[in-house]
């Protein structure tokens, strides 16, 4: 479903009228999660609050999304690019 939503042009970084966006939404729902993420919704983003998606997930007593999240996290922190500083 995310997959069809995104050909049709859908923003998985869109937020609803209480500011959350899909990852929050799918906190419960660990399939739904990793397909948001794997079609670009962005983790690192404030929401409601000024808190991300990986502080409401940490709330939560079943740390299935917290992990999903973090491993998402890790993952995209060791394949970004260093910086090259002038020199």
């Amino acid at each position: 479903a995310v997959r069809a939503l995104r050909r049709a042009g859908a923003d998985p970084n869109a937020r609803d009228v209480l500011q959350m966006t899909p990852l929050v939404h799918a906190l419960r729902h660990p399939q739904i999660l990793r397909s948001l993420l794997a079609h670009d919704a962005n983790p690192a983003l404030r929401v409601k609050e000024n808190k991300t998606v990986l502080d409401y997930a940490n709330a939560l007593p079943d740390k299935s999304a917290a992990t999903i999240l973090a491993a998402h996290l890790a993952q995209k922190s060791k394949s970004a690019k260093p910086v090259m500083g002038p020199g």
